[in-house]
């Protein structure tokens, strides 16, 4: 019988088979998947995995990563909706986990920034790579991605393809929706008997967020970030570890301050007591998405 055990980066069952990472139920063991979608469930996962659906391609196993740092509803409502709807295409739905934000600030000391962006390989890659290992240990599957040009700067060079991803352990990365615009992706979900959501996908309240994200954290949001913020107290300069950057938010400070940023009028926030930024803080540029390939949003 396999004992629990709790590895670096992912809360995980260990194995002899599998060695240390989620350990596959019987039903997992089964698993020779043919491609793995990794999603979010936000409008390019579900527009990806309609594309897969159309395209009649078989052995189809999507990946959604639990960070335990979602909305509630994207957790309670949203994933067992798309997990259902994954069913009913006759594709496996499959979570992994990772041991959560909370976790990663507080052994690191600090909130991930962009210049210290460690939460996308935590939450993210870190548990995937465990399962990858696990359920393709030679490397066979293709891995897909909902990536598309038009939705940044940062992605108008993203490739279609990659032989060698290695962020997905070597596996060759397909983006099959890379040049879709977005009134070609939301055929695709309408075609799934979704809606387009008119907001980021909500698995992750992200370090990047902007304006119109956060504002729309209700009061549990709100909470839990503040109560992690308090935990984290100061740095050695005297500075409170929040999770947003007072200098790209009009000083705001703490998570009740930002909220209050984001929902007033632009250029009009006036923060209680603006303070000096950090030395990092400076260096930082302005961002409002994750910089990994595929792995947000």
């Amino acid at each position: 019988m396999a004992d629990e055990c709790v590895c670096n980066r992912v809360v995980c069952t260990y194995d002899p088979d599998f060695g240390c990472g989620l350990a596959p139920t019987p039903q997992e063991q089964k698993l020779r998947p043919h491609f793995i979608i990794r999603s979010s469930y936000g409008n390019d996962s579900i527009a990806l995995i309609q594309w897969a659906y159309e395209q009649e391609l078989e052995g189809v196993v999507v990946v959604y990563s639990d960070t335990g740092w979602a909305r509630k509803w994207w957790q309670t409502e949203r994933v067992p909706q798309a997990e259902e709807w994954v069913k009913s295409l006759g594709f496996t739905p499959v979570q992994v986990k990772s041991v959560g934000m909370e976790a990663i600030v507080k052994q690191h000391k600090g909130w991930p920034f962009r210049l210290g962006q460690f939460c996308t390989d935590e939450l993210k890659i870190a548990p995937m790579q465990a399962w990858l290992a696990a359920h393709d240990p030679d490397k066979r599957a293709v891995i897909l991605t909902g990536v598309r040009r038009e939705e940044s700067e940062n992605r108008k060079t993203a490739p279609h393809y990659r032989l060698k991803s290695p962020n997905d352990g070597g596996r060759c990365m397909v983006s099959p929706l890379l040049e879709f615009t977005e009134s070609r992706r939301d055929e695709l979900i309408s075609r799934a008997g979704f809606v387009p959501l008119d907001h980021r996908s909500e698995e992750c309240r992200c370090i990047n967020a902007g304006k119109e994200d956060i504002k729309r954290f209700d009061e549990d949001d709100i909470a839990t970030i503040e109560r992690i913020e308090t935990e984290a107290g100061y740095t050695s300069k005297g500075k409170p570890r929040v999770m947003y950057r007072p200098n790209k938010h009009l000083g705001a400070t703490g998570i009740r301050q930002i909220v209050e940023w984001a929902r007033s009028a632009r250029g009009k926030y006036a923060a209680p007591a603006a303070m000096p930024p950090d030395d990092d803080d400076i260096a930082e540029q302005d961002e409002v998405a994750c910089q990994k390939e595929g792995w947000c949003g």
